[in-house]
């Protein structure tokens, strides 16, 4: 072969393979030394980035991450594998073949398996196992086939192609994913390009170069570029692993004071008003052991902050959570190590945070502060199984109440809206127990009420004029009975409240005159705010009445001091009828307030508008007939009074009496006389029992 070779190089002839293998220099008897070397570059990059890169920044927090078995078993596969690599290109055998090949295979099976949990997310070990157990079973069957079956070269490749793509398309669409989304994962660029490096680097096994100085060939050229990516995937690991559980990537602070201030102040920190978060304390155990550290376990009771998402309050269902503290401080190395993790909520979530606080090396007066810990999601299918049965409560609560808002809309006809600023729970249970068998009271947020609507309006377009009015903080009250007695019961229904800051008056509050029996010493609160005071018996007396606020002005800090100080409640609060809906008429609360007698007042002035507009323009109507006739009747009067000759009954009457008005006056009291009489009759029974002289004194 090699006299071959050194001819065909004499004639700078290519290299040829000789039974299908390239013609390597053997060193100390090793067939392939180029890939050798390069296989013990790759265990021994493993090596490093599993113990100088990964596990010495995460040390003791690395099996808390969901990641971190999976990376153990990849790291131990791989030195497995690689070491098999070296031993076969030191000695091409059936044995060392098959051990190589399925060595090679499992590394990539279980790269895929990793990429493929990171990128489902995958935190439950649960269903990393339904993972894993098809992956191992394919595994098992692929080794089997390969020796028992059919020791098929193409078909191990295809199967170590499929997997490998596998896992750098799945790398490959997570790391852009998590580059580009809102809450960017820097450290996905290790990722992204270890695979970019990755998918490069294997075309080295695509095209089968001849070896250079018959010592590396292109499989070797690819053990030489898979080096550098090894430690990058294990830069990525270790980032993704502080990024999941939350530690800081920064280095120790300091505290300017003594190491032993620092350990006194944190066993003395609760309670603190400055964390009104913590509620409780409890010391459970404390011991000191043989080497003189003293242990202590305490129990905090937490509550969490207003920040705490309203979603989540509903899963947790209590705000409050108990906590457990472990500590060590051990005197002699100068060092105090916390570890606090919660008791609470543990289905979802399990919270651990490590702290370490020594002595300063640099300054004895200084103390030195390491943190770590993070959130770690491991839901079980308990966890899970709660937060999906209370998920469904929630979505049939839903469907019931969309069901009875659609079922007022199409048993009531009326609707009114009202505004339920500051009513109490209380006030509303009372307003609800006066409304009872006349109206419904229905409250729940608007986009609910809303969505309901939209069936209810397919069936009734009239309700479409209520949508507009369903905003802000307001409910719907439905009736069929009287609008104006159902408006008075709600509104007979009001609270009287203390004035506070914010609120808008609702009429001119004034402060009364009189005494306040206040004490002196505050005089200069009312100058403040402009009233005029006096001391008369050793309390402050006010002259007169002040005007305080005006209707519609906000009340302010002093405003509200001043009517809380006095005891004075000005403010009122109950539903307030915003609109009103009936049968498709939508109309402003104060048409209720419409009587009988002001609807007859309304119609007799419209009338004589109509009346009076029709007889200046000349137009006969209804309204102004009567009039036209009283016109007729005393024109023809007129007429028959100018002309002597033109008589008839009426204008007889008239003429005669103005012939001889003495008469008809004479007339006139002759035939009020009867009326009269009839008008007093015991006074004319008085008068003749006078005449007959039956007086008082005879």
């Amino acid at each position: 072969m090699w006299i071959t070779e050194a001819a065909n190089r004499e004639l700078e002839q290519p290299v040829y393979q000789y039974y299908g293998k390239w013609p390597f220099r053997r060193v100390w008897g090793i067939q392939e030394f180029g890939s050798v070397l390069l296989s013990v570059g790759n265990l021994l990059a493993h090596w490093y980035g599993y113990n100088k890169i990964y596990m010495a920044s995460l040390r003791s927090n690395a099996p808390n991450w969901f990641l971190h078995h999976l990376v153990y078993l990849n790291y131990v596969i791989s030195l497995n594998g690689w070491f098999w690599s070296s031993i076969f290109h030191t000695r091409d055998t059936w044995i060392t073949q098959c051990l190589d090949y399925f060595s090679a295979i499992a590394i990539v099976f279980c790269a895929m398996l990793l990429a493929l949990t990171r990128s489902l997310n995958l935190y439950s070990t649960r269903r990393q196992l339904y993972l894993a157990v098809p992956v191992f079973l394919f595994y098992v069957w692929h080794v089997h086939y390969m020796i028992a079956i059919d020791f098929d070269f193409s078909w191990n490749m295809k199967v170590a192609l499929t997997a490998g793509l596998t896992f750098s398309m799945s790398f490959l669409v997570w790391s852009a994913k998590h580059l580009l989304s809102a809450r960017k994962r820097p450290h996905a660029i290790y990722s992204l390009m270890a695979c970019l490096l990755g998918m490069a680097a294997g075309i080295f096994e695509v095209f089968d170069l001849p070896p250079k100085v018959y010592f590396f060939d292109a499989h070797a050229m690819w053990h030489a570029a898979t080096i550098p990516i090894i430690t990058l995937w294990y830069q990525f690991y270790c980032e993704d692993a502080h990024y999941d559980l939350g530690i800081p990537r920064k280095p120790s602070s300091f505290i300017k004071h003594h190491w032993e201030s620092v350990t006194m102040a944190l066993f003395q920190k609760y309670p603190n008003p400055l964390a009104s978060h913590v509620l409780a304390t409890d010391v459970l155990s404390r011991h000191v052991d043989a080497d003189g550290r003293l242990h202590s376990i305490r129990l905090l009771l937490k509550t969490a902050g207003s920040g705490v998402p309203t979603w989540l309050q509903s899963l947790l269902k209590s705000r409050e959570a108990y906590v457990i503290e472990l500590s060590i401080v051990d005197p002699r190395s100068g060092t105090m190590e916390t570890r606090t993790h919660n008791l609470s909520h543990r289905r979802f979530m399990s919270v651990e945070e490590i702290q370490t606080f020594s002595r300063s090396h640099e300054d004895d007066s200084c103390s030195t502060v390491d943190w770590g810990g993070g959130l770690d999601w491991h839901p079980g299918w308990k966890g899970w199984a709660s937060a999906v049965k209370m998920a469904k409560g929630d979505s049939q609560r839903k469907v019931d109440y969309f069901e009875k808002v659609r079922r007022l809309f199409r048993d009531y006809n009326r609707i009114f809206i009202v505004n339920v600023d500051n009513v109490a729970s209380t006030q509303m249970h009372q307003i609800r127990s006066s409304l009872r068998d006349q109206a419904v009271v229905l409250m729940g947020k608007n986009t609910m009420v809303r969505k309901a609507m939209k069936e209810v309006v397919a069936e009734n377009p009239k309700l479409e004029a209520i949508v507009p009015c369903i905003r802000g903080n307001v409910g719907l009250v439905f009736t069929n009975g009287d609008l104006k007695t159902v408006r008075d019961l709600m509104v007979a229904n009001r609270v009287q409240a203390a004035a506070k800051v914010g609120l808008v008056a609702q009429s001119n509050i004034h402060v009364p005159a009189g005494n306040t029996g206040i004490d002196p010493n505050k005089t200069t609160f009312f100058q403040a705010l402009g009233i005029s005071t006096k001391v008369v018996k050793g309390a402050i007396e006010i002259p007169n009445e002040v005007l305080l606020l005006k209707a519609g002005k906000k009340v302010g800090a002093s405003e509200a001091a001043l009517l809380n100080m006095l005891g004075l409640a000005p403010f009122t609060f109950g539903l307030t009828v915003v609109e009103v809906y009936d049968d498709g008429s939508l109309f402003s609360p104060s048409m209720l307030d419409i009587t009988d007698d002001v609807l007859s007042k309304h119609l007799q002035a419209a009338i004589k508008n109509i009346a009076s507009l029709s007889l200046a323009a000349k137009f006969p109507t209804v309204a102004s007939a009567p009039h036209l006739m009283v016109n007729a009747y005393k024109k023809i009067l007129s007429v028959g009074l100018a002309c002597e000759n033109y008589s008839f009954e009426a204008v007889d009457k008239i003429k005669e009496a103005l012939k001889n008005p003495v008469a008809v006056a004479a007339t006139s009291s002759s035939a009020a006389a009867p009326a009269a009489a009839a008008a007093a009759p015991a006074k004319v029974e008085s008068e003749s029992e006078e005449e007959m002289g039956m007086g008082l004194f005879d």
